[in-house]
């Protein structure tokens, strides 16, 4: 595993020395702390988490590549010759070298062990345990679970379908320079998941603890983090309750017209749907990084569009501006703000834990309070028996188009998708994990590659 151990180990001892995080991530000093310095404040605390924050922002994350693997990987979105960046894997030409598919591996490990040093330093803290630092640690918790979910499901099978597969490695403490890891099961990465969940709870739940903004992972985004893994899960009365406590938690409510949809996206003001979001600075990246920018790389699929009629609230932003969600604010084309977690997804998900258990009455009025809103093409048309679950289907991907969902959505429900726009017909893409990258596997510190990996890509029929 020396990859792994090289991308999360800098921060290690390293011949009776220790190196700074800073060197490899390239953050500002303001943003991490050295070890050697080690966590005597609070605000120790608080620069790792920022540093934490920083990483997501990276073009390995939500910068670019996640939400490519989301989007261009799927049915919905793909790639164009704007740009060379993910276009490999857009067009499912996959292998275990890929750079993308090391990147996010990478970065997602970078945020994990910062996390896992905040929460390991947190049990030996010698300090005063004030409300400053159980808010920290609650959002070190919540974005350790939040990377290991990526992680588990791009490199390991939905649990829907093989929770007993090969996952990835749950790092519960910093990983030294010296230790063998080995992959955990899809299963063991949800139950780690789960805990880290709980751990952010227990914190947000102690007296005094405030709330943070919309910008971190505040009590409603864990809760909303929370019911989007139990659904993953198939956990449906878990995971409508947890949707139902993000809502309560969070008060906001959903925007009903073309020119409120519009703003959510093109202005720098947060709207009564806004969760949790990711701000990502002009200064930050440079907008090319961004498959939606000027530089661009992807695209809709046009039949998709077509199945989104003119009087749709999201129509002008899919097919009136360049770049639709993501067109740039009034402080600059690179200054995008990237959603985590928005009102809209809550409602999706308690209508879907409905439809699976057959309330489907219920399952169609929560959908309606989505569709009525939006005026999509099934408002109005919403049927209360089993077809209820595809109508829910096909909201949630206008809703969530271009926010990194739907390839994720397509393995849970194992259904099978056109991909690369429909030269692969009929995609079993629930059968389908991307490979290790094989520089870890390859390190032969205890990473082993996903056994006939390849076998389950896409094929021309």
């Amino acid at each position: 595993m020396k990859k792994l151990h090289y991308y999360i180990c800098l921060v290690c001892c390293l011949s009776g020395g220790l190196l700074s995080c800073d060197d490899f991530l390239t953050e500002s000093p303001a943003d991490s702390i050295p070890d050697r310095d080690a966590f005597n404040t609070v605000e120790d605390f608080t620069n790792n988490l920022n540093g934490a924050y920083s990483t997501m922002g990276s073009a390995d994350l939500l910068g670019r590549d996640l939400l490519c693997f989301g989007d261009l990987c799927a049915d919905a979105c793909q790639h164009n010759t704007a740009s060379f960046n993910f276009q490999k894997l857009a067009v499912w030409s996959v292998n275990d070298t890929d750079d993308d598919l090391l990147a996010v591996w990478r970065c997602c490990y970078q945020v994990v062990d910062r996390t896992a040093r905040i929460i390991a330093s947190a049990e030996t803290y010698s300090g005063v345990e004030t409300p400053a630092f159980n808010v920290c640690l609650a959002q070190a918790h919540a974005l350790r679970a939040w990377c290991t979910f990526y992680l588990a499901n791009l490199y390991g099978l939905p649990y829907t379908y093989q929770p007993g597969a090969p996952g990835v490695v749950n790092v519960k403490t910093p990983v030294a320079t010296t230790d063998r890891v080995q992959r955990a099961t899809v299963a063991e990465n949800y139950a780690f998941i789960l805990e880290d969940i709980a751990a952010a709870h227990r914190c947000y739940e102690k007296e005094g603890t405030p709330n943070p903004g919309v910008y971190c992972f505040n009590r409603a985004a864990v809760s909303a983090f929370e019911a989007r893994v139990k659904l993953f899960m198939g956990n449906y009365a878990e995971a409508r309750t947890a949707a139902q406590t993000a809502i309560r938690q969070f008060g906001g409510s959903l925007v009903n017209t073309s020119a409120q949809y519009t703003a959510m996206w093109n202005t720098s003001a947060m709207s009564p749907e806004d969760i949790m979001r990711y701000q990502r600075s002009a200064t930050q990246t440079h907008s090319y990084y961004f498959m939606w920018g000027p530089s661009g790389g992807a695209e809709f699929v046009h039949n998709v569009l077509a199945e989104i009629p003119e009087d749709d609230i999201r129509y002008d932003i899919y097919n009136r501006t360049q770049y639709g969600k993501f067109c740039g604010t009034e402080l600059g084309n690179a200054t995008l703000s990237i959603p985590l977690f928005r009102l809209p997804e809550l409602y999706l998900i308690i209508a879907e834990c409905d439809a699976a258990e057959g309330n489907y009455a219920d399952a169609a009025g929560t959908l309606a309070i989505v569709s009525d809103a939006r005026n999509s093409a099934l408002s109005g048309q919403i049927a209360a028996d089993a077809s209820v679950m595809q109508q829910i289907r096909d909201e949630r991907k206008w809703e969530t188009l271009q926010e990194g969902h739907r390839f994720f959505d397509a393995r849970r429900w194992k259904i099978k998708i056109d991909v690369y726009g429909g030269v692969y017909p009929g995609f079993d893409i629930a059968r389908f994990c991307y490979p290790v990258p094989a520089d870890e596997v390859n390190a032969g510190y205890g990473v082993v590659q996903t056994e006939n990996w390849a076998a389950a890509l896409p094929a021309v029929n």
